[in-house]
């Protein structure tokens, strides 16, 4: 197990494994349009209370205090359409386009964000036949008329480390998720990616996702289901 210490982010150049990078609105072989988020990277724009890092100490009263949501604690949740995380972990992807350690070399850091807009798409992703019922039927009744599912893979680091999402607001032709890392005390050692699926009441016009990630105090990670795999 390893004990918290405060991270310093580098603002390191981009590369888009699947998709292209630089200009936006792109276009790629197939005709889809590629948004690339510009910034890709900024700084929080809610406060954040660093007390939780600058009170750390060895002390076990100390440590039963930890807040290990203090990054997204001050985030907005509103306005916000309905969503619903899905309990479905990544172990239940078939598609080659998750996982992100078989695509990135450097395991430095890597996001992902998939729209799903149909039934036919759940059956080529998810493995469903492998599900428990509860899970099955979950995916099999979601009525993508009104709904869509978000998928979002980011790496690397300890799988102590998890997604929190906060709202998820309507935008022209897309929705755009908020949310941030859990910072956790004491972390498993191990370097893993994390994964969430959400369910989505989507507009009308709906195309695509945006995904706004709160990394660190002084990190926040803009990408998009048009991009493909970013890798910072």
């Amino acid at each position: 197990m390893v004990t918290f210490r405060r991270e310093f982010s580098a603002l390191l150049s981009t590369t888009v494994l699947f998709g292209l990078g630089g200009c936006a609105d792109q276009l790629t072989s197939n005709d889809e349009t590629v948004i690339s988020e510009d910034p890709r990277i900024d700084e929080p724009p809610y406060p954040i209370d660093e007390e939780t890092i600058k009170n750390y100490s060895s002390d076990k009263k100390a440590q039963q205090n930890w807040n290990s949501r203090y990054l997204g604690e001050e985030m907005p949740t509103q306005p916000s359409v309905e969503f619903e995380r899905l309990d479905i972990p990544i172990g239940f992807v078939t598609s080659d386009t998750f996982n992100l350690a078989r695509h990135v070399e450097d395991l430095n850091a890597a996001y992902l964000a998939v729209v799903i807009k149909n039934k036919s798409e759940v059956t080529d992703i998810f493995k469903t036949d492998e599900m428990d019922k509860q899970r099955r039927q979950t995916l099999e009744n979601i009525n993508f008329e009104s709904t869509a599912l978000v998928l979002v893979e980011t790496g690397f680091g300890s799988s102590s480390i998890k997604h929190r999402w906060k709202r998820i607001e309507k935008g022209k032709n897309s929705v755009h998720l908020h949310g941030y890392y859990t910072k956790p005390l004491t972390r498993t050692s191990d370097v893993d990616t994390r994964f969430s699926v959400l369910r989505v009441n989507q507009p009308d016009d709906f195309e695509f996702a945006r995904v706004s990630l709160t990394t660190n105090v002084d990190e926040r990670v803009h990408f998009n289901s048009t991009e493909g795999i970013v890798s910072l």
